[in-house]
């Protein structure tokens, strides 16, 4: 059976999170394989960064993912603006041993039918619909946050950061190579009061890297007393049950929960004390399903998932890209943690 491939273009024009996301989605999804194929020239015209500086911004945001994802140049051999379907005509050709599918964004699905050739494009591959645009309750599908590039470009043309949108790579290049009006680093923000619940892997990791970074959790909790004898080691306080550390210390701006995947927290009415958010750093989950027990409001509850392997629990996460899932508001909230862990 040949490779399942899925083909996902677009201008990076810069590549950021919700990029890295999308790559990520396609990987849960079963794909073996996911090309990224940058535009060579915008087919409306529009300005974009020279084609060299986009495929390395590119290999510098998905290098983490491994030869699993790999960015194709295609476009820059062809004749002309391409369109999707010669694009993938020249793809099927040259590769008759892969089999490809589209990777779209849901919101692209109405303009479809005035798409260049549409149905020999529909009947060469098939297409995968992404969900694109800010979470909200009872929603059915995971949806990935929908990032602005032309935001993060207005932030470096007015010198304010925008290093929680982008890998640290990708932003310290941009940097660098003056794209975009970029004159400066990063903008310092609030160090988050965060506490972590769970050090395994991930838990472990995240861990390392706040206490690296100048950001140490409050407290950490986990009923396993070796993981914790880690976080003694860091100056971090340490509990074996969350909810007993909760209480003993409220003034905590985010939980994330590193917890598996098959446990949910559970607290009894009353409990709360003070509005923190709630993360769970498992893959493609829905917040709601994971955090039921919990009985807090939906714009409190989010997932925060590493776009990367972590092998151990001392992996450095610096500069990693995260999955993040949640509403509007508490993608604005955590962008101190997400500054924090760009740095």
């Amino acid at each position: 059976m040949p490779p399942r491939v899925a083909l996902f273009g677009g201008s990076f024009n810069p590549p950021h999170a919700g990029h890295a996301q999308v790559v990520l989605h396609l990987l849960h999804a079963g794909f073996d394989e996911v090309w990224v194929v940058p535009a060579f020239v915008h087919p409306f015209g529009k300005e974009l960064a020279p084609y060299p500086q986009r495929v390395e911004m590119l290999r510098l945001a998905l290098s983490d993912f491994g030869p699993m994802v790999r960015v194709c140049t295609v476009e820059s051999e062809l004749p002309g603006p391409s369109r999707t379907i010669e694009t993938v005509e020249e793809l099927v050709r040259r590769y008759p041993d892969r089999s490809f599918t589209l990777a779209l964004g849901e919101d692209q699905s109405p303009d479809l039918p005035r798409w260049h050739r549409i149905e020999a494009l529909r009947s060469l591959v098939p297409f995968f619909f992404v969900g694109r645009g800010t979470w909200s309750p009872g929603d059915a599908a995971v949806r990935i946050p929908d990032y602005s590039s032309s935001e993060i470009r207005r932030r470096f043309a007015l010198g304010q950061s925008a290093a929680a949108f982008l890998h640290s790579r990708v932003h310290d290049y941009i940097v660098e190579a003056g794209l975009y009006g970029a004159t400066g680093g990063r903008a310092a923000s609030r160090r988050p009061r965060t506490a972590l619940i769970g050090l395994g892997r991930v838990g472990g990791s995240l861990l390392g890297t706040l206490c690296a970074e100048g950001a140490a959790p409050l407290w950490c909790a986990d009923p396993d007393p070796d993981r914790l004898s880690e976080a003694r080691q860091h100056g971090v306080a340490t509990h074996a049950d969350w909810t007993a550390a909760y209480e003993a210390s409220p003034d905590v701006d985010i939980l994330v929960f590193c917890t598996p995947d098959a446990w949910r927290p559970e607290v009894r009415p009353g409990f709360w004390t003070s509005s923190p958010l709630c993360l769970h750093s498992g893959g493609m989950h829905h917040p709601d399903e994971v955090f039921a027990g919990l009985g807090l409001p939906p714009e409190r509850l989010g997932i925060l998932h590493p776009v990367r392997a972590v092998p151990t629990s001392r992996t450095r996460l610096t500069g990693t890209l995260f999955s993040v899932t949640g509403t509007a508001d508490l993608m604005a909230r955590i962008q101190p943690l997400l500054q924090c862990l760009q740095a």
